[in-house]
């Protein structure tokens, strides 16, 4: 005759629950959020090269489709552009809207220090 051991029955009941109710949080999540499924998607384009122009500053992204056709966009264009974005893989979207916000920013700080400069040039005068 088996004893059941009540914490070892117990592990077990709270095991199964818990898989029952996380099944039941993922396909609620799922169900509300259509863009967490976003990233299962099969992909149609990807970044095939990432260059820098040095007279600009700016980085242009050299974007390639699933039949082999490439054009160019710089990040700031392809941060604006949705229907672009969404279709790439995540790591490609992450490179683009951190060479963005990083353009942005030192865009801002060269404006910054510009109209800084500007206003002690005129205080002087």
């Amino acid at each position: 005759m088996a004893i059941n051991h009540p914490v070892s029955s117990r592990k077990h009941i709270s095991f199964f629950i818990f898989n029952k109710i996380s099944l039941g949080y993922k396909k609620f999540f799922q169900s509300r959020f259509k863009y967490l499924n976003l990233f299962r998607l099969k992909t149609f384009y990807k970044i095939a090269a990432k260059k820098m122009d040095r007279k600009t500053a700016r980085y242009y992204f050299i974007i390639e489709t699933n039949d082999k056709i490439r054009f160019i966009r710089r990040a700031d264009e392809l941060a604006k552009d949705r229907t672009v974005l969404f279709n790439m893989p995540k790591d490609d979207i992450y490179d683009v809207l951190y060479t963005h916000g990083r353009e942005s920013l030192l865009n801002e700080r060269d404006e910054l220090s510009l109209a800084k400069h500007h206003n002690t040039q005129g205080s002087t005068k």
